[in-house]
């Protein structure tokens, strides 16, 4: 993962005050992935999946035979899939709670603090499914589209469904953010942005919405209406 910290953009200091947060993304390769984890550290690789204490204290090892491991982590479990494969499990602390294998190959996934998470997918009718699970690893709504998703994160409070997506129309290359209520199941606000690349979007703590993008990172409300932005130099 790659972290962007927020505490020292100016625009967040000029738009709300708002702690330390960040945005990660997957680099497609990668045989082995880290996040933040109860004070400690969780840790998967193609062979096994390590929990870490502050201390550095294993509390849990456990076998894997995911040939790309991704994480996602909440202050009480931990999502471990495998990109580009169908697999999926949810961990405490010391086991493994839950386990499904999808139908079609994962592409990324986020997780609430909450503990409800996103895994994102594709379907038979659909280039991209985003699938949205309570914390009793039920599966709570669907948003689907024939676009291509980059990401989609959930807000702490996993009420709110972001998704950033890329489709082409016309020659042009269009990129769409969309937030979803996901109780209602139904889009609250979507919005089109021309001539970017994007990166990834994550939930501030603040429940902002940032969009990192090749030249800038911009933070949106739940209606995407624009509250700062950042240029790089």
């Amino acid at each position: 993962n790659v972290y962007y910290m927020f505490k020292d953009i100016e625009f967040i200091n000029t738009y709300g005050e708002s702690r330390a947060d960040q945005l990660n993304y997957s680099r497609p390769m990668a045989r082995q992935d880290v996040t933040e984890f109860k004070n400690g550290l969780a840790v998967a690789s193609d062979s096994e999946i390590k929990l870490f204490t502050s201390t550095g204290r294993v509390t849990m090892t456990r076998g894997s035979e995911y040939s790309n491991p991704k994480l996602a982590a909440s202050p009480s479990s931990l999502l471990v899939y495998d990109q580009g494969n169908k697999d999926f499990a949810i961990y405490n602390s010391f086991t493994e709670l839950y386990r499904e294998k999808l139908e079609y190959p994962i592409s990324s996934a986020d997780m609430a603090d909450t503990g409800a998470y996103a895994i994102v997918t594709r379907s038979q009718k659909y280039t991209s499914v985003v699938r949205v699970y309570t914390n009793k690893n039920v599966l709570d709504m669907e948003y689907s589209k024939n676009d291509h998703v980059i990401a989609a994160a959930l807000s702490e409070d996993a009420r709110h469904l972001a998704v950033l997506s890329m489709s082409v129309s016309g020659g042009e290359s269009l990129v769409s953010v969309t937030v979803v209520d996901v109780k209602r199941g139904k889009v609250r606000a979507e919005l089109t942005l021309r001539d970017v690349m994007p990166y990834t979007c994550d939930f501030l703590s603040d429940g902002r919405i940032a969009v990192l993008c090749a030249d800038h990172v911009a933070a949106y409300d739940l209606d995407l209406s624009m509250k700062g932005r950042y240029d790089y130099p």
